[in-house]
């Protein structure tokens, strides 16, 4: 019996103390011990523990476990003939820096001990050992590889999930959104999130992290416009050491830092068709390869991915491998354009403009005309142009309600149509605007667009607007 083997005795921990982990989270630990009776009995052991358990009794076989795959923890007896410990503590911490080393030893000295915290170990226990004791370090070291791997993607200029991360909204779109999330938070599968730019579709994606078992390992988001084209291979996969000039070590990628976790990658469109093949590996088999390494790397992430635009379009146009298309299709949740929901906008209003109140002042409203004029409109940036509107708008104002007077200049004032508009949207641009620009007076916005009235009515049926040019109120499918 282990316990029997591993009686209470010295411990030397540093790096300080840490909470234990959250219970039901595997912890993935490499276990290197040269006795085979006590390796396999305390590999089971700590199975029931919920980790899960790689053991070896040669020290250059624990090195190429280290290469290849992705732990939580590493558990060394280094009291071991012919290796020297200090060395194998340095192979082991260069492999994989930021995971926690256990060093178990059978004869150590306070300067020994000393020694081993000073080369990076994260703890050092004398065998035998407490069984508890010993349980009570790992889940010590596994959560302080859970912060180190938070750090990381904070210092790699990532971020992690704010504080009000909820799918604002009480329309019927908004609910049919709410209910995929629950149905795919419920899946380890990787998910599409479809959306036009501005919809928030990170706030869809941190919904699913919080609701799924992986809630309390990392959440990272990953934004390929945000890194230099050249760098992105580097940022997702990390490098071996001399795998082009300046590599002086191994660094880990943003997925080993995910590990176990979630990341969520926007515009996966934009990513060369090279990365794309890496990542649709590590989606199907959980492999990925370091640049300038010639082993691949076991990884356990869920992936949680975003374009703006229909991914079949991307697909056909050549900018998403037809390999991930298919695998990202289905499952996938669309996530609906503020047009499709304007219900929702006195809503949104509300948080807006209560997040923008100024110390203990309360929070400024919205007259009713000026909230007939933003349901009006048709935001064509989303959520995000009605945030930037509204905080415009509550910069100007001087009393305690935003007016029609502080909103209108705002919506105005257009930028250029996107090249990527078709002829039916900018035409449906044109008479929502010119519909703003009259207050709705039929026979001005007419004049404006130099056509009949019998015309323009056509045009606002054709395009589904209610008489003030905004979308008409009929919900809108959220699969």
């Amino acid at each position: 019996m282990i316990q029997e083997r591993f009686t209470q005795t010295d411990e030397w921990i540093g790096r300080g103390r840490v909470d234990a982990s959250s219970p039901g989270i595997e912890v993935r630990l490499l276990l290197l011990d040269s006795d085979g009776g006590l390796r396999r009995s305390l590999a089971r052991r700590l199975q029931r523990q919920n980790c899960v358990v790689s053991s070896t009794g040669d020290a250059e076989d624990a090195l190429r476990h280290a290469r290849s795959e992705c732990f939580d923890v590493v558990l060394a007896d280094v009291s071991m003939p012919g290796i020297d410990a200090l060395e194998l503590l340095e192979q082991l911490q260069s492999t994989s820096p930021e995971t926690p080393v256990i060093v178990l030893t059978e004869h150590p000295s306070a300067g020994e001990a000393t020694s081993a915290l000073k080369g990076g170990a994260f703890a050092v226990l004398r065998k035998p050992c407490g069984a508890d004791r010993l349980i009570a370090t790992i889940n010590r070291a596994s959560e302080l590889v859970r912060l180190r791997r938070h750090n990381l993607a904070l210092q790699r200029m990532l971020h992690l999930e704010p504080a009000d991360a909820e799918i604002l909204g009480e329309s019927r779109a908004i609910e049919q959104v709410r209910a995929r999330v629950a149905r795919c938070a419920a899946t380890n599968s990787p998910v599409l999130i479809e959306g036009e730019s501005g919809t928030e579709k990170d706030r869809v994606a941190r919904a699913i992290w919080r609701a799924s078992p992986r809630k309390d390992r990392p959440f990272i988001v990953f934004n390929a416009a945000a890194v230099p084209r050249e760098e992105v291979e580097d940022e997702l996969f990390g490098h071996e050491r001399g795998a082009f000039a300046g590599a002086t070590r191994d660094r880990p990628g943003i997925l080993e830092a995910a590990q176990g976790g979630t990341i969520f990658m926007e515009e996966i469109a934009g990513l060369d068709l090279s990365v794309q093949t890496e990542l649709l590996r590590l989606i199907e088999h959980g492999e990925l390869r370091r640049v300038g390494a010639s082993q691949l790397r076991r990884v356990d992430v869920r992936f949680l991915l975003a374009v703006s635009r229909r991914l079949e379009g991307e697909t056909k146009e050549g900018r998403v491998r037809s390999g991930l298309f298919y695998r990202l299709n289905p499952p996938k949740i669309r996530v609906p354009p503020l047009r499709e929901r304007v219900d929702d906008i006195p809503l949104l209003v509300a948080h807006l403009l209560k997040g923008l109140r100024r110390g203990d002042e309360p929070a400024k409203e919205v007259t009713e005309d000026a909230m007939g004029l933003l349901q009006g409109y048709d935001w064509p940036g989303n959520v995000r142009e009605l945030a930037n509107v509204i905080e415009r708008a509550v910069l100007l104002s001087a009393g305690a309600a935003v007016t029609v007077d502080e909103i209108r200049p705002h919506l105005a004032v257009r930028a250029s149509a996107s090249p990527d508009m078709t002829l039916e949207e900018l035409e449906r641009q044109h008479v929502v605007r010119a519909l703003h620009e009259t207050r709705g007076n039929k026979t001005e916005a007419a004049k404006l667009l130099g056509i009949g009235r019998r015309k323009l009515y056509h045009l606002i049926q054709r395009h589904g607007l209610n008489e003030g040019g905004g979308a008409k109120r009929s919900g809108g499918d959220a699969s």
